[in-house]
């Protein structure tokens, strides 16, 4: 039998470029932790949990500066 699942992917390197953007600001948006509150966190604590999330959700480390600061207000 015949592989069908090459055929349906279909695209070139360009659509292969666009779908990794898009996986990757997905994965971006996944990145659901709560704001950072000094009134109850710990910042170190916070911060092992926000790099561990990073790597869970595959955020390069060149973003990761981008997601902090959506976190971290005052």
């Amino acid at each position: 039998m015949r592989n069908l699942g090459n055929a349906e992917e279909g695209g070139g390197d360009a659509d292969r470029g666009q779908d990794s953007q898009n996986g990757r600001a997905e994965r971006m948006n996944d990145l659901k932790l709560p704001p950072f509150n000094e009134e109850k966190d710990d910042l170190d604590a916070y911060l092992t949990r926000f790099e561990r999330a990073c790597i869970a959700f595959e955020i390069k480390t060149e973003y990761w500066s981008t997601q902090l600061a959506r976190l971290l207000h005052g």
